[in-house]
This record gives C-alpha cells, structure tokens and sequence, in this order.
C-alpha cells in the first residue's frame, strides 16, 4: 500500500478530467459505478491519471490495479490529485481477486466518500459472462453504502466488444464509455452518462494528447438547452434588496460560491458582480472556464456596480461567456426585469478561441496611467498606435483648453484617472487626454467620468481625435512643438552662460543657431465643447 498526502483546499466533484468536455459528460457521483473500457494498458494507465489529477485536494481517492500503479502515483506533480492517495495491488488469481474487491476494500480501507479507480485487464473479467446481474448489483450496493464511486477501468484489445453487453445494466451502472485509438489521436465513446447534472445519451468525442492525459479536439453538435431553473446572484448585486422578494433565487457571497454551485445544478442563471476595473481579467478567466465546463446549460449575467467598463471590456466578457452585461446606471427593477426576460432567451455569442489573445487586447501595452510629462505621452501613444489595426486606433485623443478662469495646471488637478493606460499631459496651456480602449460612441460618457466636475463648467473648447491618422499627425505635431520649445529653452541657458562668459562663444555657435529649424506649426483647430465630434 502506498499513500500520498497534500494540503487541503475548496471541494469540488470529482471528474474524469478530460480537458475542454463539458462537465455533464464527466461529473461522477457518490454511490455509482462508471465502466470504461480501453484498448491499451498505456491509455488506462493514462486515463487514471487524469482522473486523479482533476481531483481537487480535499477528495480522497484509491487507486487499484495488477501493474504499475507507481507510474501512475509518480505521474503526479505536487500540486496535482487528492490529499489522500492510496494504492492497491492485486495478487493472486486475478478473477478471484476482482470478485473479492470490495471485501478486501473493506478490510484493508474502511472505505467512505472516497473516489476507487480500478485498472483491471479485460481477462479478469470473464466472470461476469454469467454472473455480471450478482457482480454489479453488489458493487452498486456497496458504494451507494459507503458512498463511493467506483470506476472501472477495463483495458484489452476485446476490452469494448466484451463491454457492450453492459449497455443494459443501466440500473447497476451510471456511465458506460469506450476509449479508442485511431491514427490522429483518439475516439471516446459514451453510451449514457448520469450524475448530478443530469442523464445524458449517447455521445462520441474526439481527443488528442494534453500533457499527462487528453484534450478535447471536437464533438459532435449538441442540443441548445434553455437556462432554466434557479437564479444564483451575488449578494452585492442586490444593493441591499430582500432575499425573499423572489422565488428561486439563491444566494452567493462571492464568485467562487457562484462557481461551486454551478458545478452542481443541472440549470440556471448566475449574475456575478464586477465592481472594479483591475477585476476585469480574472472575472474573464472565471467566466471562460464556467462556459467550457457547462456549455449552453448555464447562463451567465456580469452586473457592473459602478461604471468602470468600456465597450471593448464588455465586448471580452461576452466573448468569454457572459451572457449580457448590466451597465451600473440602470435601476434594479429594470435589471431584475433583464434577468426575467433571459429565461427565454438563448446567448449566441460564440466562445473567444483565444483566450489569451483576446486578453492582450484589452491591456495598454504599458504599465501606465495618470499625469505624465509631454515626451512621456508621445512615446506612449506611439507604442499604442504601432500595436493597434488601421481602422482602430486603440483609444481616443481629446484636447481641451481650460475655462477663461482656469489655469492648465488647475483643470489638471480636476483629473481623476484610475484606469490603466489612461494618461494626460499639458503642453503650450492645452491639456492633452488619451482615453485608451475607449470607442467613439462612448467619449462623452468617460469624459464625464474622468473628472471631478462637470466637463462643462471647466472646459471651455476641446478637440477629438479617433482616427488612426489623426492622433498619428497630432502626437507629431506635439513631438515638434515640444523639441522646438526645449531647444529654446536650451539656447536661453546657453545665453544666459554666454553673458557671464562671453568669450565662449564661437563662429561655429552662430552658424548653427542662424540655421536653426524653426517649423510652422499646424494650429490645434479647437471647437467649442457642442461641436465635438462622438
């Protein structure tokens, strides 16, 4: 007997892990036997690894088998698999030793709760040509006992045709597949699948190799499922409302409780509350895995608490499984009248193939926000500018002149920039703000957000740009403008030198001043604030 030990933490159901399958094919539950057949001893190997993997800590699993179940132990990395691990080995005349599985378990084990993985080769199992109704009907009872799940790894290459009569022993057994390889990987058959969420019917799925187990490549099409059922909120999404003033609602104190509930209902709607902007990626990611996990049978509201999405934001959590978004301005009995009406409704948003890369979209190429010095800003926009298409321009530009009472510095310090990649600075007494990741259609709604008071009463004119080569020619405009202003300043320190020292000046230093560039600068065409463009 070997063991192997880990630290604890948050429970989850146990799975066969395959990685990208819905958790309906794969969710086992206490008290059943599973039986799949393989048709090699590597692939069960394999698939038992996997499953121990997928484990979370705080399970508790047996491994059991007549070969080499140390390679599937060693498999395991450290964060890998159950707290508690125990191994078997079968001796003897194998099928004796199978008929006497669950006393010796019972003897050496004291099983309960626990997850049994069993490696048998397929000519073990040639009693079950007569006794198979006695042999199942006994390890069904003696799980739903102790509440266990048992699962069969039945491995050989008559593994599946010896299986198939197994197809009407439903009553004994929750799930029956088939493993197979084939030339570009391999073909896992399903003929039925009960657990918790659910019965499911016949499916095939086809796999590839995913590091220490396999990887969903495709699978045939599934039937669209309603969300139906309960509604699941995050209790701050309420903003104080009663519990009770809905039936079926259930509530959450936070994501992960959102996310362990929709590990276990077969239906339902959960609304997840985003209130800060720097939440955004890790409730992209949240949302990805839940909508990979439970496909179509959820459906997944963002409640936005106060305004800190841009349109690009949303466009990513909708990418990564949200159903809609609920903006921060609108009013609790119009959101739950959103959340009534999306029990009718079915989301066609596909699922982002890239997540990373839609991620990368969203992120300023800079870790940077705020006010910033003029060459600062420049250099900024040109990293954005260079990273963006030619029909987005990564951002919005605004430049802004102060109130007749204002001063540059003063309209400054009515900022407040709280989002990364935002930055600011003042040049020749116009202010210059980049909104990055902001759309047109929602310039007047973050520029109201970025400052302290109302835009109208401290801007008198502003001009915007959206375009690619618009903000391209202005960040030149002030690249110019700001070396030509530095120069200046450099020759009036070198006069100011000269005076004190006036023999250093050189035939050479006033050929060059006396050819100095000196461009004409394009004016900013400022337009008062009712004439900008959105």
């Amino acid at each position: 007997m070997n063991t192997r030990h880990g630290s604890a933490r948050e429970f989850m159901v146990p799975s066969i892990g395959i990685t990208g399958c819905l958790q309906e094919y794969q969710q086992m539950r206490f008290g059943s036997v599973y039986w799949l057949s393989m048709d090699t001893h590597v692939n069960a190997l394999r698939f038992a690894t996997q499953t121990l993997a997928a484990l979370d800590f705080n399970n508790r699993a047996v491994v059991v088998g007549s070969d080499k179940i140390p390679v599937i132990i060693s498999a395991l990395k450290e964060d890998q698999g159950p707290a508690e691990l125990r191994s078997y080995s079968l001796r003897g005349e194998m099928p004796k030793a199978v008929v006497q599985l669950t006393k010796q378990l019972d003897r050496r084990l004291k099983p309960s709760k626990r997850l049994i993985v069993c490696l048998l080769p397929i000519e073990s199992l040639s009693f079950l040509e007569k006794n198979t109704h006695i042999v199942l009907k006994n390890w069904r009872d003696w799980c739903e006992g102790n509440g266990c799940i048992l699962l069969i790894l039945a491995y050989g290459e008559q593994a599946q045709y010896m299986s198939l009569p197994l197809i009407a022993e439903s009553v004994f057994l929750s799930g029956l597949g088939h493993l197979k390889t084939q030339e570009n990987g391999y073909i896992y058959q399903l003929d039925y699948w009960v657990n918790n969420l659910g019965v499911q019917a016949a499916q095939q799925f086809f796999l590839q190799d995913k590091n220490i187990g396999y990887e969903l490549l495709k699978t045939a099409a599934l039937p669209v499922k309603k969300a139906l059922g309960e509604v699941f909120l995050q209790r701050s999404v309420l903003e104080g409302a009663p519990v009770f003033m809905a039936e079926k609602w259930r509530i959450a104190e936070d994501w992960q409780g959102l996310v362990d509930a929709a590990q276990i209902v077969v239906r339902g709607t959960f609304v997840f509350a985003l209130s800060e902007n720097n939440e955004l990626e890790s409730l992209a990611r949240t949302l990805y895995k839940l909508r990979q996990q439970r496909g179509l049978s959820i459906s997944i509201v963002v409640r936005e608490m106060k305004q800190v999405l841009r349109n690009q934001e949303v466009q990513l959590l909708l990418q990564c499984g949200a159903a809609t978004v609920v903006s921060a301005d609108t009013h609790l009995a119009r959101f739950f009248g959103i959340l009534e009406n999306l029990k009718n409704q079915q989301s066609n948003q596909p699922l982002t193939h890239n997540l990373e890369s839609a991620i990368a979209k969203i992120k300023a190429p800079d870790d940077i926000k705020g006010i910033v010095s003029v060459p600062e800003f420049t250099a900024y926009l040109k990293r954005v500018l260079m990273n963006a298409s030619a029909v987005d321009a990564g951002g919005v530009l605004v430049a802004m002149r102060p109130a007749p009472a204002l001063s540059v510095e003063q309209l400054m310090g009515q900022l407040r920039i709280d989002r990364q990649g935002d930055v600011a600075c003042a040049a020749n007494g116009v202010m210059h703000l980049f909104l990055f990741g902001c759309h047109q259609d929602f310039i007047e709604i973050a520029l109201q957000r970025v400052f302290s008071l109302p835009m109208q009463d401290i801007v008198s004119e502003h001009q915007v740009h959206t375009e690619h080569v618009s903000i391209e020619d202005h960040v030149r405009r002030m690249q110019i403008l700001n070396k030509t202003q530095a120069n200046s300043t450099l020759e009036q320190v070198r006069e100011n030198c000269l005076a004190v020292h006036p023999t250093q000046r050189s035939e050479k230093h006033d050929r060059r001043t006396s050819i100095l560039f000196k461009p004409q600068l394009k004016p900013l065409n400022l337009r008062s604030q009712t004439q900008s463009e959105f």
